[in-house]
């Protein structure tokens, strides 16, 4: 298998992974607007190969939802960020926020990567 083909595969795989969240999102929607839910926002953190949404927050407050529900929730807002950035729980991580206005079904993703950077020095016949 040629360098090639096998960016034809991660582009054929990539496309898979952004129909299923896109379908996923749909429906996650649609549950949120069935609770009355017109805002969330989470915190996301991953390195050393893991990581999760940390929280999950909505509008009202008031509205409560099911812990099957807060999970959809958790898993969507980490498949879109994984979308846009795959690969990003590796070594030293990233984090970031999400907030999705569930209304319009508009997301801002504010994304940070972290990496290990040091300098290095030579010195020859000192």
């Amino acid at each position: 298998m040629d360098m090639t083909e096998i960016m034809a595969r991660v582009q054929e795989m990539n496309a898979q992974r952004a129909q299923a969240t896109a379908a996923k999102r749909i429906e996650v929607k649609k549950t949120l607007e069935a609770h009355g839910i017109t805002a969330v926002s989470a915190e996301y953190d991953a390195y050393g190969d893991s990581g999760n949404i940390e929280s999950v927050r909505w509008e009202p407050k008031t509205k409560q939802l099911s812990p099957e529900v807060e999970r959809s929730v958790a898993d969507l807002l980490w498949d879109v960020v994984y979308d846009l950035h795959p690969g990003f729980e590796n070594n030293d991580g990233g984090d970031g926020e999400v907030e999705w206005d569930v209304s319009a079904d508009k997301m801002q993703i504010e994304h940070r990567e972290r990496f290990t950077d040091y300098n290095s020095y030579s010195h020859e016949g000192v």
